[in-house]
């Protein structure tokens, strides 16, 4: 094949940047088959979906040589292959479908998807966080960061503010609270979930999580 053109196995013809994409999804694809692999006599069986779903992503993100170029820049953007792909076959393709448009009139350029992404992978917001600054975005020239930032969106870690949130859930749930003090421990997710709509989705739920079992004595 010329130089940036590889044949795929069927005899059709990849471009560079469409195969590149796809060695991408790969990789991730392959790492997913080694965790299966790993996990086989213990629970394997449960990840064995993980593959013809992992391949059905990976012919929609290599479908047209504008999708793999769009998912390629987003993942190098974002550091973070798979989460890419999640989001450019979910968020990014349903907006585009829904206003009849197709990849290359995107109004979310790959690079600021990338850094989107990499706002969740760092936990500086949440992934329901993200989508509403991802609506903005449609909208909104800027950072991804300086939306969630403006729109009270970044993800609260400090734990004063975590604690403040609790006790007060605590004070409007008392029956749960003392249930789950008295060691019924299947309410945390409850209490954690009532904190999260107490900060408005904020709250950094592994934290809020860690104070919890810290309250309760686990």
């Amino acid at each position: 094949a010329a130089l940036g053109v590889v044949a795929d196995v069927d005899g059709s013809v990849l471009h560079g940047p469409l195969h590149r994409a796809r060695r991408v999804l790969d990789r991730v694809l392959d790492r997913a088959g080694r965790v299966r692999d790993g996990a086989a006599g213990r629970g394997g069986d449960l990840l064995r979906p993980v593959g013809p779903l992992a391949r059905e992503l990976a012919d929609v993100l290599t479908a047209t040589r504008a999708i793999g170029n769009y998912f390629e820049t987003a993942a190098a953007a974002a550091g973070d292959a798979k989460s890419a792909a999640n989001w450019v076959t979910g968020e990014v393709l349903a907006s585009l479908n829904e206003a009849g448009l197709d990849i290359t009139a995107a109004l979310v350029a790959p690079e600021r998807l990338g850094a989107l992404v990499a706002l969740v992978r760092d936990g500086h917001i949440s992934h329901s966080a993200a989508k509403t600054v991802f609506a903005t975005m449609q909208h909104d020239a800027a950072a991804p960061r300086a939306i969630a930032e403006r729109d009270g969106l970044l993800q609260v870690g400090d734990d004063d503010a975590l604690r403040r949130w609790i006790d007060e859930v605590w004070a409007e749930h008392p029956e749960e609270a003392a249930r789950f003090a008295a060691g019924e421990r299947r309410l945390q997710g409850v209490l954690v979930g009532f904190v999260m709509k107490r900060s408005g989705g904020r709250a950094d739920p592994r934290k809020v999580n860690q104070l919890l079992a810290g309250r309760a004595g686990t």
